[in-house]
C-alpha cells in the first residue's frame, strides 16, 4: 500500500479514521519494540519509513542509519559529527550532539504520531524553505532544545485525550522519562480495545 506518508495523503488525518491510524501507531510500536529488543536503534523513524503492507501489517524500513547498541551503552557523537536523522523528528539530545541511546526512536515516534493524527508535519509552519521568516536548522534545533513541541490538540474524546497524553510522554526532553516501546504498544492496544467496546467515549474530532 505504500508508506504512511503516501497513505495519509490519500486517507486524511485521524479525524477521518481515528481507530485505523491508532492501530497503525500500535503496530509501529510493536515493530520498534522488537527492534529494540534486538539492540537495534533505527535513528530515522518517520512516516516515510513506515510501510503499510497489503495484509494490513506495518513494516519499518530504511535502516541506512541504524546501529546496534548493547543494553546500557550510548552512542557518542564526535565534535564534528552532523546530527543523524530527519530534522523534524529528531530528539533534542541528538540535536545537541550529546550521547544518546534507543530512546531517540521513542521521541521520533511521537513526532510521527503527531503527523499521522493531525495531517501536519511537525514544525511545518517553521520549516518552509524559501518562505520569508522560515527557520534555519540551527534555529529549530535551539528551539527544540528549549522545549518547543508541536501544538497537539486531537479533541475532547477519551481516545483523543489518551493518545495525546501518550505522545506527550514520548516526546519528553529527558530520555529516561520516555516510555519503552513495549509499554507504548500495550497502551495503544488498550485504547483500541476500549474504543471497540464503546468504553473510550467519543472519537477524536
Amino acid at each position: 500500500l505504500g508508506s504512511c506518508t503516501t497513505l495519509a495523503a490519500a486517507r486524511g488525518p485521524v479525524a477521518a479514521q481515528p481507530a485505523s491510524w491508532v492501530a497503525v501507531l500500535r503496530d509501529t510500536a510493536v515493530a520498534m519494540a522488537h527492534l529494540h529488543a534486538k539492540g537495534i536503534v533505527h535513528r530515522d523513524l518517520k512516516p516515510a519509513n513506515v510501510l503499510l503492507a497489503g495484509d494490513g501489517g506495518v513494516r519499518v524500513a530504511d535502516f541506512d542509519r541504524a546501529l546496534h547498541l548493547r543494553t546500557g551503552d550510548q552512542i557518542r557523537p564526535g565534535p564534528r559529527d552532523t546530527p543523524v536523522g530527519s530534522l523534524a523528528y529528531t530528539a533534542p539530545e541528538v540535536l545537541a550532539g550529546a550521547p544518546y541511546d534507543h530512546t531517540v526512536d521513542v521521541f521520533s515516534f511521537a513526532m510521527l504520531g503527531f503527523e499521522l493524527l493531525t495531517g501536519q508535519r511537525p514544525h511545518s509552519e517553521r520549516l518552509a524553505p524559501g518562505v520569508p521568516g522560515s527557520w534555519t536548522r540551527a534555529q529549530l534545533s535551539e528551539a527544540v532544545l528549549g522545549g518547543l513541541r508541536p501544538q497537539l490538540a486531537l479533541g475532547d474524546g477519551a481516545l483523543a485525550r489518551a493518545v495525546q497524553e501518550l505522545l506527550q510522554q514520548c516526546w519528553q526532553a529527558e530520555p529516561r522519562d520516555r516510555p519503552q516501546f513495549s509499554c507504548v504498544a500495550e497502551k495503544l492496544d488498550a485504547m483500541i480495545t476500549m474504543r471497540c467496546t464503546g468504553d473510550a467515549g467519543s472519537a477524536m474530532a
